[in-house]
């Protein structure tokens, strides 16, 4: 999946924010709204690293990926901030866009905008982001239009344009093209499954069920322990699933953890056991190999005895025979 996220606002009192990110093919992360006239952009075509002083925005940027499949909004903001709305959506004409690539091939947008009693918005757009589409220059300089203004342009364009989603599950239902919470086939739940069809990440015959907590919980700590345990007791109280009661005792729990470590300790005594159960097997093979050798070289053996017997008895004769010649021969000068 490619993608973006844009965000901006009215220019007077929130100066013009551009945030982008995409996973895939190239994008950039642009940002002038804090500090104002500030611009940054950020490639996030494969490996990328988010660096910046305290207080730059980049816990800010991250914070929005989980939006983006379904999370609630107000639970990616800390609690000692304000909600979600206010905090990036502070005016009429602040904007959050998401630009990402369907499963299908074609890119579409996902804009978040702010009701006027507060709370969020939810519409898609079928066409990739364009500034020209929320943003106008005037003498003052560069601002968004109201919501009315740009989505009567993208009509007038022949851009499609989906209804407005006033609730964060229908959002998800649409982006993970999941309707199990859904019930019956009531008139609302038919035109969430055409909106999702038109715009949903996956293909008609998939679902991304419960993937914004997975997102969540990995970009909230890193995936420890307790966050993957909050997720799953989330996915389970929202699936209605009734955990069994166990009746295991502490003492048989310890006992367990006890076998466990022991086993645990086993792990390297048995990788040296099956080590020496290597060299072993390698000496018998030796041991096998040398007792078929043997009967050769007692053959061998026998063979270079009688070759140096009839060596020694050769020397022997010829010994004897030039011990004779040295008898019956005279010595010269004698008669």
């Amino acid at each position: 999946m490619s993608g973006k996220i844009v965000a901006f606002g009215d220019q007077q009192n929130d100066p013009l924010s551009n945030q982008r990110t995409r996973h895939g093919p190239p994008a950039t992360h642009r940002n002038d709204s804090r500090p104002p006239g500030r611009v940054v952009e950020l490639s996030v075509d494969g490996h990328t690293n988010i660096c910046g002083t305290n207080a730059s925005g980049k816990t800010t940027l991250q914070r929005l990926v989980p939006v983006f499949y379904g999370e609630l909004p107000n639970k990616v903001v800390p609690k000692t901030r304000m909600k979600f709305d206010a905090f990036y959506l502070p005016h009429r004409n602040s904007y959050l866009v998401y630009e990402y690539r369907r499963e299908a091939g074609n890119i579409c947008q996902a804009v978040l905008t702010r009701k006027a009693e507060g709370g969020i918005e939810y519409r898609f757009v079928g066409a990739p982001y364009q500034p020209e589409d929320y943003l106008v220059e005037s003498e003052a300089g560069v601002a968004a239009l109201d919501y009315t203004q740009w989505a009567s342009g993208l009509r007038r364009s022949g851009t499609p344009v989906s209804p407005k989603l006033g609730a964060t599950s229908e959002f998800r239902s649409v982006i993970q093209n999941d309707f199990t919470q859904l019930h019956g086939n009531s008139r609302d739940g038919l035109k969430l499954r055409q909106i999702a069809a038109q715009f949903s990440l996956v293909k008609p015959e998939r679902r991304i069920r419960h993937i914004e907590k997975l997102v969540s919980a990995v970009h909230a700590k890193e995936g420890k322990m307790d966050t993957l345990k909050t997720m799953l007791a989330a996915i389970f109280e929202e699936d209605g699933v009734e955990l069994p009661v166990t009746r295991i005792r502490n003492i048989k729990a310890r006992e367990w953890i006890a076998q466990m470590r022991q086993s645990m300790r086993l792990e390297p005594l048995q990788a040296s056991l099956a080590r020496l159960a290597g060299i072993d097997r390698e000496l018998a093979h030796l041991d096998a190999t040398l007792w078929q050798l043997k009967p050769q070289l007692e053959d061998d053996r026998q063979r270079a005895e009688r070759q140096m017997a009839d060596v020694d008895a050769e020397l022997a004769r010829h010994q004897r025979e030039f011990q004779q010649r040295k008898v019956t021969t005279p010595r010269r000068g004698t008669r």
